[in-house]
Formats: structure tokens, C-alpha cells, sequence
């Protein structure tokens, strides 16, 4: 660490402690690869940024628990965040928490900070769901009734999100609403 007229100047880098993880695990060095992430979260334990980045990474490596530890980090630092929420979703619905994942993405979704594309994108996955023959099908399909609720109070100009709803409509049995 550098210290310059007092003042720390060295700062850890997410993507190098990203990188760093990356080789302990191969070297087979769990523990070091784990303080590495500790370490950058500890480096500055109100950084949304850096908590959703590790969460990210261990979204992408199917580490559900450590992503939603991370996750749960940065709500506890800020709980109305967008983003976190819509991953925090994904965690939950994935490990069969629909109801707590819908809970999650009406947060996310009535957030400003979460691009309106993504939330198109998080609909179009679950739709596909909402009309089979399961028994989380009716959860899923007011979930996303209540979503597009929330989307279409932004007054959205989005031609995705209109095609999708569409289609919703459809399979609610209402095509004459899609139209």
C-alpha cells in the first residue's frame, strides 16, 4: 500500500482481483482465491458495484449460495437498488423461490437504474413458463401481469416489451387485447 502524505492511494481492483481468483483456482489454492474476493469486498463494503460484480462472477460459475451472499451484501447497503434486486431475483427463482423472485423483480423493475431492455429481457425468459402445465405456472403468470403493471405506469415506448406483452395476452387467451 502507498501512502501519500498520508493518505492510502492503493485501491483494489475489481477486475484484478477477478483475474487473481481466477489463477489461485487453477493453481488448486481455494483459500487464496477466496480472500482475493474478500479482500475486495472488505476493500470497500458499501461498493454496490464491486459486491454485484463478484456476484456476477459467481452467477456465471453456478455458485448460487456465494452469488447470493454477495447479493445480499449489497442489499443490505442499499435495498431499493435495481440491479441488485434483478439478480436477487435470478438467484430465487432458480433455486425455486418464485414468489420471493417476483418480490425482488418488482423492485428491480419500478427501479430507474435498471435498464428498460434488461427488464424486456428478464419478461421474455420467464414467459415462456407462464403458460405450460406446472404448478408454478399461475405464480409466474401473475408475476408477470404485475410486472408489466409496473412497466407500462413508466410510459414505455419499447416495441420488444409491446410484442411481448402481445404474446401474454395471448396466452392469458385474450387476442383481441393483444392487438
Amino acid at each position: 500500500v502507498e501512502v501519500l502524505q498520508g493518505f492510502v492511494t492503493h485501491i483494489v481492483s475489481p477486475y484484478l482481483s477477478l483475474t487473481k481468483h481466477d489463477m489461485y483456482l487453477k493453481l488448486k489454492d481455494e483459500k487464496s482465491a477466496e480472500e482475493e474476493l474478500t479482500k475486495l469486498i472488505n476493500e470497500d463494503p458499501n461498493n454496490i458495484d464491486n459486491r454485484l460484480m463478484v456476484a456476477d462472477y459467481f452467477l456465471q460459475t453456478s455458485q448460487l449460495e456465494k452469488a447470493a451472499q454477495a447479493i445480499i451484501g449489497a442489499l443490505e447497503v442499499e435495498p431499493e437498488h435495481g440491479e441488485a434486486n434483478m439478480m436477487m431475483a435470478g438467484v430465487k427463482i432458480r433455486k425455486g423461490n418464485i414468489t420471493g423472485g417476483f418480490e425482488n423483480l418488482e423492485v428491480g423493475f419500478k427501479s430507474d437504474d435498471v435498464p428498460m431492455g434488461r427488464k424486456a429481457g428478464f419478461i421474455g425468459t420467464l414467459q415462456q413458463y407462464a403458460f405450460d402445465d406446472t404448478p408454478d405456472s399461475q405464480i409466474i403468470e401473475d408475476g408477470i401481469g404485475n410486472l408489466y403493471t409496473i412497466i407500462f405506469e413508466q410510459d414505455v415506448k419499447n416495441d420488444t416489451l409491446y410484442m411481448q406483452y402481445g404474446y401474454f395476452l395471448q396466452g392469458k387467451g385474450k387476442p383481441v387485447e393483444a392487438i
